[in-house]
């Protein structure tokens, strides 16, 4: 319900980014115009010390582990790591990390001090990510039926 948009930057495919709008109120506004825009970047973890033999291993595991960076209009950046990883009785288990204030480039990560946060930020970045995971775990096992028949 906080999801109003998303689309990559070049019109093709992630490479550049992915551009979003959303907002972070749990639908309270139902208003686009009330959302941040951001660009996801994806982060080749390779640059930033996992190994190809970890890499290869997590794989193996039926693991994944992927990484980016967001930039937001205005000031602001937030690094994302998120993993997950097979249940022993079934499903999945998903894991993300998010750091606000920080950003990634070069292989090096880079902080921001500009990027605002405040507690009603947090609980509402909380809520979205809480109800939108529950979200995900409702609809991905008929997507996943369905993208496999």
């Amino acid at each position: 319900m906080d999801h109003w948009d998303h689309r990559f930057v070049n019109g093709e495919n992630d490479k550049d980014g992915v551009w979003s709008m959303e907002t972070l109120d749990i639908g309270a506004t139902g208003d686009p115009s009330k959302g941040v825009a951001a660009v996801s970047h994806n982060i080749d973890l390779l640059e930033y010390s996992l190994s190809p033999e970890k890499k290869a291993e997590l794989e193996a595991a039926d693991c994944r582990v992927e990484a980016c960076w967001e930039e937001f209009d205005g000031p602001g950046h937030h690094l994302v790591l998120r993993f997950s990883r097979p249940c022993p009785l079934g499903g999945r288990e998903s894991m993300n990390c998010e750091w606000m204030g920080y950003w990634a480039k070069d292989g090096k990560i880079i902080r921001d001090e500009e990027t605002p946060v405040d507690e009603t930020y947090l609980r509402n970045v909380l809520m979205h990510n809480t109800i939108e995971r529950a979200h995900l775990a409702q609809v991905l096992p008929d997507l996943y039926e369905a993208m496999n028949k």
